[in-house]
């Protein structure tokens, strides 16, 4: 590696601010380090399951163990863009067979579970190619000051991918019918799960690991880069050979000048008569051999030079024996005054601080006292129609059921439960009171009216909407029993007298 090579601002910086660097790097180098990553990742995946066709989930447990393979491609990129190179593909797959080398069994085996800090431990073995006792003490120096920040970005990572991959499974869930009785969980996690779900929970985990995965390698790298700067004084020797480079373009010229310069500036050092005294008065002064007897006087006259001038002051501690009777109990009066003064403030810091604390307390509990006093004196505006639906009572008719009734039998079964579910919503806003907005969906009303109904007039409701939104959404008509049941129970909750059914 040649320092001078290097493609990133190299100062030292704080462990934090490396792995922001090694993110930056992953920006940056995107296509280059997502190209050779799918070339790599992508063969694998397909692999593993068609291999493990039968068992989903061991296709990828068995992805996810190879990890550490994955990650000395991403760090074969990452140290080529550093370094001023670029990793082709060919570059990739001939790299290949050497990772063998750089410890990949024994992070296949033994240390996949127990190395918690990869990533920063991985440029040692793959770049700098130490083994044994060498590598051992070459990881104990680098660690210092960085191994506890290695552990948070392993333990940050992994927590990251898992909520991707939660995430890309809830986003499945947001599709699924609300009424429909699929659980998430047996539809991913049980074995009986259909060949395409493992499938496609398999793809949602290489997309997860491959959207965190690069940035773990090259924060990781970038924390080595970051000791090593620090350890080896990489800037400083990037600066000397930045102005050596400078020199030599300046040409002989330039250099004839600064000796110039430079001799001009200490001829004065040559000529003054002072100067030349005081160096020859020295030199006689160490030069020849001097007595035992002699070397005491020639030390204080050196010493007495303006040069060795200097002032220091010292304290310590020493014993004066006991303090007289009246001197004791003055000393004492004085502590116990001194003692009860420093209670007296802590108790008045204590006071202030609690009044100051009490003050806001208070003020926050009526701000919110006052906002709730005033949304509840304001008056909402009743709506007219919920979702498109007309629930204003001059819209329906006298006798809800015995309109209903005759709907369905002529044969308008959307017509009838459109009435009936409209009737209810008109119920639920000016009997109940219940506070529904025009833009409230099904699910929105359901939610609402749990807060005001009693289990049985919710259950209808939940029965009435569950009608509703088969006959308006999947086309699929009730039987002529359920819509009847519903009817029959419906007046008590829903039509006249319904005030009586409140939930206390």
């Amino acid at each position: 590696m040649q320092v001078e090579d290097l493609s990133v601002v190299i100062r030292p910086r704080n462990p934090w601010e490396a792995m922001d660097l090694g993110f930056a790097m992953v920006r940056h180098w995107w296509r280059d380090v997502y190209l050779a990553w799918f070339a790599v990742v992508l063969p694998m995946f397909l692999i593993l399951n068609v291999v493990f066709y039968d068992s989903p989930v061991i296709a990828m447990i068995a992805f996810w163990w190879l990890k550490p393979f994955y990650d000395r491609v991403l760090l074969l990129v990452f140290s080529r863009a550093v370094f001023g190179g670029r990793a082709r593909l060919r570059d990739v797959y001939m790299a290949i067979p050497g990772f063998i080398k750089t410890g990949l069994l024994g992070h296949l085996t033994v240390f996949r579970l127990l190395d918690l800090m990869r990533s920063f431990r991985l440029p040692v073995m793959q770049l700098e190619g130490l083994e044994g006792e060498n590598r051992k003490e070459r990881l104990k120096v680098l660690s210092q000051l960085s191994s506890g920040h290695a552990l948070w970005l392993t333990g940050v990572c992994i927590n990251f991918e898992l909520f991707l991959q939660i995430g890309f499974i809830g986003l499945v869930g947001m599709f699924l019918p609300v009424q429909s009785d699929i659980s998430l969980f047996n539809l991913f996690v049980m074995e009986d799960a259909s060949f395409w779900i493992g499938l496609m929970t398999n793809l949602f985990y290489m997309i997860s690991m491959s959207l965190i995965e690069p940035a773990y390698v090259a924060a990781g790298f970038a924390l080595y880069l970051n000791r090593r700067t620090a350890l080896e004084g990489w800037d400083i020797e990037l600066i000397f050979r930045r102005i050596a480079a400078r020199l030599v373009k300046l040409g002989g010229a330039v250099a004839a000048l600064m000796l110039v310069i430079m001799l001009g500036w200490l001829s004065p050092m040559f000529v003054n008569d002072a100067y030349a005294d005081e160096d020859i008065k020295l030199i006689q002064v160490a030069s020849p051999p001097l007595d035992v007897s002699e070397s005491k006087r020639v030390i204080l006259e050196v010493l007495k030079h303006d040069d060795f001038e200097q002032y220091k002051e010292d304290k310590a501690w020493r014993y004066i024996g006991e303090p007289d009777e009246d001197k004791k109990e003055d000393a004492a009066a004085t502590d116990y005054a001194n003692l009860g003064t420093f209670i007296a403030q802590i108790f008045e810091a204590v006071f202030w601080i609690g009044l100051f604390f009490g003050t806001v307390f208070i003020a926050l509990k009526l701000t919110r006292y006052f906002g709730e006093r005033r949304s509840a004196m304001a008056t909402e505006e009743i709506p007219e129609a919920i979702s498109g639906l007309d629930i204003r009572p001059e819209s329906l008719p006298g006798d809800i059921p015995s309109e209903v009734t005759r709907l369905w039998r002529a044969g308008k079964p959307r017509e009838a439960l459109s009435l009936l579910y409209r009737s209810t919503l008109s119920a639920l806003v000016h009997g109940y009171g219940i506070a529904l907005k025009s833009s409230f969906t099904e699910g929105d009303v359901l939610a609402t009216s749990q807060k005001t109904l009693g289990r049985d007039a919710q259950q209808l409701l939940d029965h009435i909407t569950a009608q509703w939104q088969n006959i308006a959404y999947a086309h699929r008509a009730p039987g002529e029993d359920e819509v009847m049941a519903a009817l029959k129970h419906w007046p008590p909750y829903f039509g006249a007298g319904h005030d009586q059914v409140l939930q206390t």
